[in-house]
């Protein structure tokens, strides 16, 4: 049997990202003078201002909007905006100017507040889109299409959209949370081969959270998931063993010299970790002598760190004995 199938398809509302720009003040900064503490620009097109941290007043056409931590604003072509941040003392504000086709969001004039509740994952993709700097090609289409998912997924937050329009959006932000939560993984375990790397060097979480582009909490969510383990008890875990393997082949060593090659800059917090973690000290980890299977652990955790974090609790359990 012949069949000729055909699906015709409306179409969809298109948004193409002009700029990304970002304001932001760490807490513990001097107070902001009444210069400083101002923001004023006016939209050549459309417009979403988003506060992922802290507070801030908005003038918009005369009137006033109180901005909080996950409050979002759309704002028609046209609009000049006054931004006050004077009484925060931290805070990220996010603007994206962007034109728009088919746009059914709202009337074109119309100010829009809402308010969004996934912010890691809004978070993160606004992140990406300021820090990727491509000018055309396929990375160019692969940021085009993480402006439309990002754009979807304040769609659903907006409170006034239709039913049967969020249950067919849920769908694909099912499929977008699997590939997410996929990224997330690979990210974290991106900063865990360069946690084996690089054991030796002064490291911050907060740092690492950031090469992964998310927020630290999030970042120890997804890091716990893969190993047990909160970052930084990995990290010393990872130190300890290490160490423990270099006590063993250098019985004549300095603990501060083993301490500094692992990345303990303090000998004395290193001696308490090691014994908490171990059950015995440095001195009687020494006089042992170091065995072929610990030799082969210390070979993989130097060689395969791609594939230890999941079992480095088991290899912290199986040495200390």
């Amino acid at each position: 049997m012949h069949t000729d199938q055909t699906q015709t398809y409306a179409s969809p509302p298109m948004y193409e990202l002009k700029e990304i720009r970002r304001w932001t003040l760490d807490e513990g900064h001097d107070k902001l003078s009444d210069q400083q503490g101002a923001i004023l620009f006016h939209l050549t097109y459309s417009g979403l201002l988003v506060i992922t941290q802290g507070k801030a007043t908005f003038e918009i056409r005369g009137r006033i909007y109180e901005g909080f931590e996950g409050t979002c604003l759309k704002l028609p072509p046209g609009t000049q905006v006054d931004i006050d941040i004077q009484g925060s003392p931290s805070y990220e504000l996010f603007l994206l100017h962007y034109q728009s086709t088919n746009d059914l969001w709202g009337s074109p004039q119309e100010t829009i507040e809402f308010s969004f509740d996934e912010r890691d994952s809004l978070h993160r993709k606004l992140r990406m889109l300021l820090e990727r700097n491509v000018e055309g090609g396929i990375l160019a289409l692969q940021n085009h299409i993480l402006f439309q998912q990002l754009m979807l997924q304040l769609w659903k937050e907006h409170a006034s959209m239709e039913t049967d329009e969020l249950w067919k959006i849920e769908d694909m932000q099912s499929q977008w949370h699997h590939e997410e939560r996929y990224e997330d993984e690979t990210a974290v375990e991106q900063t865990i081969s360069y946690m084996h790397e690089h054991y030796n060097e002064h490291m911050l979480i907060g740092t690492l959270a950031l090469d992964a582009h998310m927020t630290r909490w999030h970042y120890g969510q997804v890091f716990k998931s893969l190993t047990g383990q909160t970052p930084m008890d990995y990290l010393t875990a990872l130190r300890i063993v290490l160490s423990k393997q270099l006590l063993a082949v250098n019985p004549g060593a300095r603990l501060r010299d083993i301490a500094g090659k692992v990345g303990f800059h303090d000998e004395f917090y290193y001696s308490r970790r090691f014994k908490k973690m171990t059950g015995i000290s440095q001195i009687n980890s020494k006089s042992r002598e170091p065995n072929r299977h610990e030799s082969f652990v210390f070979s993989i955790l130097v060689n395969c760190y791609p594939l230890v974090y999941v079992l480095l609790p088991l290899i912290v359990a199986f040495i200390t004995c």
